[in-house]
């Protein structure tokens, strides 16, 4: 008697599982019987309606994806951007150190700023 009682104590968890998708697969059977033409139109048109919102989903994503290709496209090579910063700024990466170069850079940006307002005071 001891066994069974351990057995049930065991096994439990399995025996309720069983049950569950027994019932589960019983109401499934029953919904499916009992089912209309009415029921299985909507069914269809529902699934029609999820049908087209994901198709119209896909298309705005390969549109999304055609645009970020061609602005990868027009990105400008990785060699040339310490090109335009040697050639403007006259940066060279193996005698300037990075804070040298932010001093660099704020002093063009400065330069640039004091021709702005140099123009704007011109044009009052």
């Amino acid at each position: 008697m001891e066994t069974l009682i351990d057995l049930s104590k065991a096994f439990g968890w399995l025996a309720a599982i069983i049950v569950n998708l027994l019932i589960a697969w019983i109401v499934w059977s029953l919904h499916k019987k009992f089912m209309n033409r009415d029921d299985c139109e909507a069914n269809r048109k529902a699934d029609k309606k999820e049908r087209e919102h994901f198709i119209q989903l896909l298309t705005t994503h390969e549109q999304a994806v055609r645009e970020l290709n061609l602005r990868v496209d027009q990105m400008p090579p990785q060699g040339s951007v310490p090109t335009k910063a040697k050639t403007m700024l006259g940066w060279n990466p193996r005698k300037t150190s990075f804070p040298e170069l932010v001093k660099i850079m704020v002093q063009h940006d400065m330069k640039f700023v004091k021709k702005l307002y140099l123009k704007e005071q011109i044009g009052k």
